[in-house]
């Protein structure tokens, strides 16, 4: 069997199929491994979808799709930033109900945060993208073996049941860049379930989003999403989703919506746009409010 190269792999044990691997995270009797086990093993990175990205350039995909594992562990997280009607109570409520009671929460300065929640303050106000930015990299950071990550924007309801619904139906693809448990009113009614809508810069909605752990790191290190902060529009500080949609379109890796949308959004007033309200397109047509 040929193997990819792996820095962690010895030297095969004579007259038996097995190799000794040294990686600190392999817990093999004697560090004993199969072929067929090191072939497939996403600790090694020639198989890490994520690393072939870093090594090869954004746009290079893997030549075989990646067996994403099943979701049993998360990590979420929850940016939070002043508002004139403020939602976060209601966030976390509906948070809890979906089956997430302690996200760790980004705030901005200013904000009133639970006690009991686990709290990265800001000592400065960041703005949208660079406090989002900087969530999703402290989660991958404290949880780097996560299944999957959340970040919800605190103006968000989620389906009560729904961490249930998403360990049952999660991935929906071979390739997954994103599933948006959120789906904006004008997007065209397909479905039910999961669909892809891949619309590069006009994506919508970046109120509640799910990675696989892959395309977490993938998308923090790539050169586009960190360079948004430098020249990107309004000086960097917006267009989550319009970032987070163009690297899905860029690296091939599909966004997924689901119909009816799982998320709604409730914010009255945005921290961004004074005038702009949850209405119209900045709401989800049809959303389901509970999943038996």
């Amino acid at each position: 069997m040929e193997l990819p190269n792996c820095r962690w792999r010895n030297t095969a044990v004579k007259h038996a199929k097995q190799f000794r691997c040294t990686h600190p995270r392999i817990h093999a009797q004697n560090q004993l491994v199969t072929g067929e086990m090191c072939s497939s093993c996403s600790l090694c990175e020639a198989n890490d979808p994520a690393f072939s990205f870093l090594a090869n350039g954004s746009e290079q995909v893997p030549e075989k799709p990646v067996t994403l594992r099943h979701v049993q562990s998360w990590a979420v997280g929850v940016t939070t930033a002043p508002r004139r009607e403020p939602t976060l109570a209601r966030c976390l409520k509906s948070l809890a109900e979906a089956g997430w009671n302690e996200p760790r929460l980004f705030a901005e300065p200013s904000v009133e945060t639970p006690a009991n929640l686990p709290t990265s303050r800001r000592d400065v106000q960041l703005g949208a993208f660079p406090n989002w930015y900087l969530g999703l990299t402290e989660l991958v950071l404290r949880e780097p073996l996560a299944d999957a990550y959340l970040m919800c924007q605190d103006d968000v309801l989620l389906a009560a049941s729904l961490r249930a619904y998403l360990e049952r139906t999660l991935w929906p693809g071979e390739r997954v860049g994103i599933v948006s448990a959120y789906r904006p009113s004008h997007y065209e009614q397909r479905g039910p379930g999961y669909q892809i809508e891949d619309r590069g810069w006009e994506t919508w909605g970046a109120l509640a989003y799910v990675f696989p752990n892959p395309s977490a790191r993938a998308l923090l290190a790539d050169p586009l999403v960190i360079n948004h902060r430098h020249h990107g529009p309004a000086s960097g500080m917006q267009n989550i989703d319009s970032v987070v949609g163009s690297w899905c379109l860029r690296s091939k890796m599909p966004y997924f919506v689901h119909v009816p949308s799982l998320a709604q959004h409730i914010g009255h007033t945005s921290t961004i746009w004074q005038s702009c309200q949850a209405a119209g397109p900045r709401r989800a047509a049809e959303f389901l409010e509970r999943i038996e």
